[in-house]
């Protein structure tokens, strides 16, 4: 039986969005990258609040 949800944790550089992207096109299951949900143009950070709303959203 193939999860609903899978959750990657790791260090930097350890391989974990290439994984995660085997794991979906293994699975069907959707990708997520927590990055594309946390940095905003020009790699800033987007406030805690819409980090927060844009993984809420994800994530529903």
């Amino acid at each position: 039986m193939i999860p609903k949800r899978i959750a990657l944790v790791g260090p930097v550089a350890s391989g974990k969005s290439t994984l995660a992207a085997a794991i979906a096109a293994h699975t069907g299951l959707p990708h997520l990258d927590l990055d594309e949900l946390f940095w905003g143009p020009r790699w800033t950070p987007v406030g805690p609040q819409i980090f927060h709303a844009r993984v809420r959203d994800a994530l529903a």
